[in-house]
């Protein structure tokens, strides 16, 4: 567990939206002067984060989230962004989304550095609840330009309670690839997937094959293969 956070209690509820989740992680506001509790909301900073203000001491301030203190943005936009990724939107809808509804304008190169600088923190709190998962993954691979150059982004999401099993980057799109993919999910789901839907891609396939067959059928995964998946992993190929 990351020092300073605080106690969470896991749970076995697999739809559980990640927003509700990481709102465990903040601890009731107070003062960082005097460390009262009697505080009123005082509009917002040039930043659009919400300001308080103390009434014993007359402070002023913005709280801060532990593990999330260099954030630009304010915190709860970036929450919000968390949670409609793990719900299976991609990076570009999400993008989207923010700007559309939010106010909020960043690329979608942005979120994923969100991701990347706090998957340590998301991670462990993810591996403290023990979603029931469906069996059925979905697998879709996107491309990012990262530090000037070109990088493939595999995710792997299971079908029910839409938990993100897998995030990898990888400078190719090749079978080992596909493979390094499923068996991060692989680790995260703890058993083989009754079935596996992807696009059309060859890799797919062939790391279906090494991964997931059995020379007993009854114990093979299924694999669906489409032309296209729509961007979202959407439940509906």
């Amino acid at each position: 567990m990351p020092q300073g956070l605080p106690q969470l209690t896991p749970t076995n509820n697999g739809n559980g939206h990640f927003i509700t989740l990481l709102d465990n992680l903040t601890e009731p506001i107070r003062c960082p002067r005097c460390g009262s509790g009697n505080i009123i909301r005082y509009g917002r900073s040039h930043g659009k984060n919400q300001v308080y203000h103390c009434k014993d001491c007359g402070r002023y301030f913005i709280p801060k989230v532990e593990g999330f203190e260099h954030l630009r943005k304010p915190f709860h936009l970036v929450v919000r962004a968390f949670d409609l990724y793990f719900k299976g939107m991609s990076l570009r809808k999400v993008a989207e989304h923010l700007s559309r509804y939010e106010r909020c304008h960043v690329h979608h190169t942005t979120i994923y550095r969100w991701l990347r600088n706090h998957v340590k923190l998301i991670g462990w709190y993810i591996s403290l609840f023990e979603p029931k998962l469906s069996g059925t993954w979905y697998a879709d691979e996107m491309i990012l330009r990262i530090k000037g150059k070109w990088r493939w982004l595999w995710n792997v999401i299971d079908d029910e309670t839409r938990l993100l099993l897998a995030s990898v980057v990888t400078s190719e799109r090749e079978t080992e690839d596909a493979i390094k993919a499923f068996k991060s999910a692989l680790n995260t789901a703890k058993n083989k997937p009754k079935r596996v839907v992807t696009d059309d891609l060859p890799a797919y396939e062939d790391a279906v094959k090494k991964l997931f067959w059995s020379r007993y059928k009854e114990e093979r995964t299924i694999h669906e293969r489409h032309v296209r998946l729509g961007g979202d992993l959407s439940r509906t190929p």
